[in-house]
């Protein structure tokens, strides 16, 4: 049994979080003339040199044009409406082999997106992000599975999975796209936490689509005699890839630090300083 004092660091941890994490939610016809809605993917809000953008993963955005008008993110945690990304800039790697290897998908919020989410969310700063250390480590996301449509007021809900672990020692040719210098393996589970703050196990979902794009926490305890979330979490991956064989695999953040040069070079100089 978990103490209360324990408990209720698991409370401030999901709550700083989840205050930085929206779902990337679609509501779309497919080829059969089906609808189909849900969370297909998560994102981080931060904001850099007064300006703000979502990071997330790459491949959520391979059919990015087809289906731009039928994407976006919430406008408040209840996901009361939604906001696309028609005035917003998308940026990825040019080359498809960096596409493909790194997976990092930059979204430069506009300015009216970006004062309806403050309402509700919070924008993280470069002292949010830091290098790999072999702490403890958290994700938060919105599988697919997790959310639904709500027809009657037209609303697609998304409900967050949360996981604290540790990482994974694995053979580098034991995973597919895998290079230890690019990318870091986070134990998975098909147990976890109801709510990641109680101590009854329950069974994970079988298929964690929807977490794509979710930020990889490291978590180090602080003996302080003020404790707070924020000073024990730093964002150190983007969490880019899932196996039934028990791993979550994420892209470095440093990574996505240099990815910031092509968007704005002082940006990318700052977040990199926070990597060494």
């Amino acid at each position: 049994m978990e103490s209360t004092a324990s408990i209720a660091k698991h409370r401030a941890i999901v709550a700083f979080v989840e205050r930085a994490i929206v779902p990337i939610v679609g509501d779309c016809i497919d080829s059969g003339g089906n609808r189909i809605a849900g969370a297909f993917g998560t994102g981080t809000l931060f904001r850099f040199n007064e300006r703000n953008f979502l990071v997330s993963a790459g491949h959520l955005f391979d059919d990015y044009e087809r289906y731009s008008s039928c994407i976006g993110i919430p406008v408040g945690q209840l996901n009361a409406s939604i906001f696309t990304f028609d005035q917003c800039v998308l940026s990825r790697p040019e080359a498809e082999v960096d596409r493909k290897k790194y997976d990092i998908a930059i979204i430069e919020l506009s300015k009216v997106i970006s004062s309806e989410i403050e309402k509700n969310y919070t924008f993280l700063t470069p002292q949010n992000v830091g290098k790999v250390r072999p702490t403890n480590w958290y994700l938060s996301g919105f599988p697919y599975t997790y959310s639904r449509l709500l027809t009657g007021r037209n609303q697609v809900v998304g409900k967050p999975f949360r996981l604290m672990s540790y990482p994974k020692s694995v053979r580098p040719d034991a995973v597919i796209d895998y290079e230890p210098a690019v990318h870091i393996l986070m134990e998975s589970s098909n147990i976890h936490y109801a709510d990641g703050v109680t101590p009854t196990g329950i069974a994970s979902p079988a298929e964690l689509q929807g977490i794509s794009g979710c930020s990889i926490w490291s978590y180090e305890d602080d003996d302080a005699p003020i404790w707070t979330a924020e000073k024990c979490l730093q964002v150190i991956a983007i969490q880019t890839g899932v196996s039934a064989s028990g791993w979550i695999k994420g892209t470095r953040w440093a990574y996505v630090a240099n990815a910031f040069k092509s968007i704005d070079p002082e940006i990318s100089q700052s977040l990199q300083e926070r990597m060494k």
